[in-house]
């Protein structure tokens, strides 16, 4: 029996998922952020806050200190897509990525 692509290279796509499902998470969050106060309690909002403050704290030492509040969440999620780009490579050079078509 055939595996499918999921089977066969599980441990690229669960990463993948993960990571775009935060870099969606920082830039709905972003995007929100302007039309709600930070402070709001809006049930959506404060989801996105407690969602996103691990990976906020944790790639903070990354961000400018500069930078607007507003555009934290942009420069995080900048940040994350950079972690996947390299992860993708490394995988795919290690034959634990599908082919590029494929993916």
């Amino acid at each position: 029996m055939e595996q499918s692509l999921f089977g066969t290279y599980w441990t690229y796509y669960i990463p993948t998922w993960l990571m775009m499902a935060a870099i969606a998470y920082l830039l709905a969050r972003a995007i929100l952020g302007l039309f709600v106060q930070p402070d709001s309690l809006n049930i959506v909002w404060r989801m996105l806050v407690v969602a996103t403050q691990p990976i906020m704290r944790a790639l903070a030492p990354f961000i400018p200190g500069f930078m607007v509040e507003g555009l934290r969440p942009v420069a995080a999620a900048g940040w994350l897509w950079l972690v996947w780009l390299l992860f993708r490579e490394l995988m795919a050079s290690q034959g634990l990525a599908p082919p590029r078509g494929l993916a």
